[in-house]
């Protein structure tokens, strides 16, 4: 399929981008063209208000500097215009080189650009692969500037059409995110225009949409609705509108079949656990609400009115610190009973708990926190467990002992990629519960506190577990 977001044309020569947008308009194909010049650029950056998100193909020229050929200057030039016009979280995109050197020696002068943009950007923005269109064929002499569109004779336009409709073709792989991508700016067109023909009609359109969106917010945010969080509940409850419109266009079938049987390669594991963090958990700072996480010892931090109890007599009260959390796990190693092969893994059992990070979550309900409805906070203890080069055999006897008790909780295992952490689990435990008042303070504790917060499928799972241990059903019988 042709690529979806937008297509960026890069060149120091204006008259030798422009053939290509004009392309790109027949095709009706959302592009920006931007003249590689440093006056340029430093305009961009004096009053751009904001980056480009979305960019999915880039028609790079190599030769940037004039040079006579190219080299790291280019590079380093190119490297600047595309960190500095693009968003960093902007997605993967095509490379496509287009120069009168894309011919030279297979393109080796497009490849090491791609190398270099491959090693320079945040893996966020940096490209998927790399292709030619040699510029070469269009121009007048090796070097010189290419023809523009209108003067063309008619079998070059055929060949450069084809040729730039060519590059925009993705692949397998690529076409289903692209295909995805699409399905999710159709849903949010439908949600805007299901709103618009709710308060069309007459010339208070502003007035009628706005209460609109008040009452919207106001549904989700209760009694707490304000200035300061209305943004947050209109958020949600759109966001909600979004999941059911969203469905797969039944002409745009997924070819993605072929590639299973491609050979796992030996990070498989590795890269299996990134994508449980990529499903499951975010790894964004100031969080809160349900399924929020939180550092223990940031949040005990100076902060005396927010403590575990131990259950001794009033006097006795105190703060319990992350080593009293830690002996609830260690004295599961302590009792549990080692077969004789498995009785060498008992210290480093008890190294991954005393080398681990105590950390809270909340569990709030949703509704409660949502229309500030809860007086109280509620929280559950555990810990994050590094297990980084763990063996089968104490992964093993790591299981047997800590996901066998109803009262702990064991997520998927999951690669945080903080400092270099590849293998990680959180444990939260039912014993481990307290509460506090929900003020200013805390929430401001809280946000200097957070460290990820798991997505909703896996803090449903969470909450049904915790359900459980809190409402287990018995009786007293002779």
């Amino acid at each position: 399929m042709l690529a979806q977001g937008v297509t960026l044309v890069i060149d120091d020569k204006t008259e030798d981008g422009y053939p290509i947008s004009e392309q790109l308009r027949r095709l009706c194909i959302p592009h920006l063209f931007f003249h590689a010049d440093e006056e340029v650029l430093y305009n961009h950056l004096e009053n751009s208000t904001g980056k480009i998100q979305n960019i999915r193909v880039i028609f790079q020229d190599i030769n940037l500097t004039g040079g006579a050929s190219p080299s790291t200057q280019d590079y380093d030039k190119a490297l600047t215009i595309i960190d500095a016009l693009m968003d960093e979280n902007n997605g993967p995109w095509l490379l496509v080189t287009w120069s009168t050197w894309s011919s030279e020696n297979d393109n080796e002068y497009g490849q090491k650009l791609y190398q270099h943009l491959t090693q320079e950007l945040k893996p966020s923005q940096r490209p998927y692969d790399c292709i030619s269109v040699d510029k070469s064929l269009f121009t007048t002499g090796r070097h010189g500037d290419v023809s523009q569109f209108s003067e063309m004779d008619k079998i070059t336009k055929s060949n450069f059409s084809k040729e730039i409709n060519k590059s925009l073709q993705q692949t397998k792989a690529m076409s289903a995110l692209m295909n995805w991508e699409n399905s999710i700016g159709k849903a949010v067109s439908n949600t805007l225009a299901e709103l618009h023909s709710i308060s069309n009609g007459d010339e208070n359109h502003e007035q009628k949409l706005g209460k609109l969106l008040y009452e919207l917010a106001k549904a989700e945010m209760g009694k707490s609705l304000s200035t300061q969080n209305a943004s947050i509940g209109l958020t949600n409850i759109l966001n909600h509108q979004l999941f059911d419109r969203i469905s797969p266009d039944p002409e745009q079938n997924i070819d993605i079949m072929g590639y299973r049987d491609v050979q796992n390669w030996t990070e498989i594991k590795d890269w299996k656990k990134q994508v449980n963090r990529f499903l499951h958990f975010s790894t964004a700072s100031n969080n809160s609400g349900p399924g929020s996480i939180y550092l223990y010892s940031s949040f005990l931090e100076g902060n005396s009115i927010c403590y575990f109890n131990d259950r001794g007599p009033a006097t006795n009260i105190s703060i319990i610190n992350e080593e009293c959390i830690r002996d609830n796990y260690i004295q599961l190693v302590e009792d549990f009973s080692f077969s004789e092969k498995e009785s060498k893994h008992k210290i480093s059992m008890l190294d991954y708990i005393r080398n681990s990070t105590c950390v809270i979550t909340n569990i709030t309900p949703p509704c409660d926190h949502a229309q500030n409805k809860a007086l109280w906070l509620k929280f559950c203890g555990g810990l994050c467990i590094n297990l980084d080069g763990a063996s089968s055999a104490q992964l093993k006897v790591f299981d047997k002992i800590f996901s066998g008790p109803e009262y702990l909780w064991n997520s998927c295992d999951f690669s945080f990629g903080v400092q270099g952490q590849k293998h990680n689990r959180l444990i939260f435990n039912s014993k481990l519960i307290f509460s506090c008042s929900d003020n200013d303070k805390i929430k401001d504790k809280l946000i200097l506190a957070s460290v990820s917060k798991m997505r909703e499928q896996i803090t449903r799972d969470l909450t049904h577990w915790l359900g459980r241990q809190l409402t287990r059903p018995g009786y007293t019988y002779m």
